[in-house]
């Protein structure tokens, strides 16, 4: 028969009272972790020769295999891998990023060199973010439109801005004369 856990001072142990509260992590010395040290390799190319060092090690490659037959997909498999890099100070998370596209290839080589069946996974396109970009903007140009509602005299004025071609005078006979109220000249 299993115990209930308790607290030191004899009330119920939740999971819930062991979560940090806000700030906490503020009181500790700065550097404790290793993401808050410098990161061992900042160059992206120093970085991913290592990851490829120790990929293509028999033993971890065997690991590598038998995830992928299990149907872990190349994009989580190497989410992974260098979040785990990041996680023991390797690099930092732009280097993060940059790598991972090579570290997808190399793996997805080797496992057609092995043979092994393996499923990609998917990447999130950029096209999705620049479409929420694009749409963003336009609903900001409309709500700034309805703060800002244009006067019937702006629409016209930009309605009348296209020019007509002017016809060159060829003398003064030549021309028109003026026919409005404002054309006669005896008021």
């Amino acid at each position: 028969m299993e115990e209930n856990a308790v607290t030191p001072s004899g009330k119920p142990y939740s999971p819930l009272d062991s979560v940090a509260v806000p700030g906490q992590s503020l009181t500790r010395p700065k550097g404790e972790y290793p993401w808050e040290q410098p990161p061992q390799f900042s160059d992206p190319d120093k970085a991913i020769a290592e990851l490829m060092d120790k990929i293509s090690k028999p033993d971890n490659m065997a690991k590598v295999f038998a995830l992928l037959e299990n149907g872990v997909t190349v994009v989580a498999l190497v989410d992974a891998m260098v979040l785990t890099g990041f996680a023991t100070g390797k690099y930092n998370p732009n280097v993060s990023e940059l790598i991972k596209p090579d570290l997808r290839e190399f793996i997805m080589i080797l496992a057609e060199k092995a043979e092994i069946e393996y499923t990609e996974g998917s990447v999130k396109p950029r096209d999705a973010f620049q479409d929420t970009v694009d749409e963003l903007k336009t609903k900001k140009a409309e709500i700034k439109e309805r703060g800002n509602p244009r006067e019937p005299a702006d629409i016209v004025d930009e309605e009348s801005i296209v020019e007509e071609p002017v016809e060159e005078k060829k003398g003064l006979m030549m021309n028109e004369r003026p026919t409005g109220i404002m054309a006669r000249g005896g008021m």
